[in-house]
């Protein structure tokens, strides 16, 4: 188990780059990480026995990244657990990729997730209602709402 948290230990994603070569690695928490440009560096290298994964308190807009990215870093993930404490800036090009991520995740925990959603110019109205369509349609086939908190 490594549990890292930021706050108290000072850390950015730079200082982490050891942690991939853990590889009988079964469970990594993150607190408080900026998921900045640096995290590609931690992308690099699959962790293949992880299977749990605690991101508590994480934020900024490249986390969307980072979830993008679970199933190619944690192969043989089978829980995941989001508590967020800050509100998660996505841009609406990316809410589809996100959700089918969380979405294929077996044991998902979500507590005080919140994210708005940034509309990129040449985003008309027609493209901003069929990207929320599908997001519910992937919310409403994957998503048990008895045991995630979307809010």
């Amino acid at each position: 188990i490594v549990d890292i948290n930021a706050l108290t230990n000072q850390a950015d994603m730079k200082d982490l780059l050891w942690i991939p070569n853990l590889k009988n690695l079964k469970t990594l928490a993150f607190f408080g990480f900026n998921f900045d440009k640096d995290s590609v560096l931690f992308y690099e290298t699959p962790m293949a026995n992880v299977k749990r994964l605690e991101l508590c308190g994480c934020h900024t807009h490249e986390i969307s990244t980072f979830l993008i990215k679970l199933s190619e870093i944690f192969p043989a993930i089978i829980l995941l657990k989001l508590l967020m404490l800050h509100t998660l800036m996505w841009n609406i090009s990316v809410l589809e990729s996100v959700l089918n991520v969380l979405g294929s995740i077996k044991n998902l925990i979500i507590s005080g997730m919140r994210c708005e959603l940034e509309i990129p110019l040449g985003f008309d109205k027609p493209t901003v209602k069929s990207a929320m369509q599908e997001a519910l349609e992937i919310i409403e086939k994957k998503f048990p709402l008895d045991a995630t908190a979307l809010h």
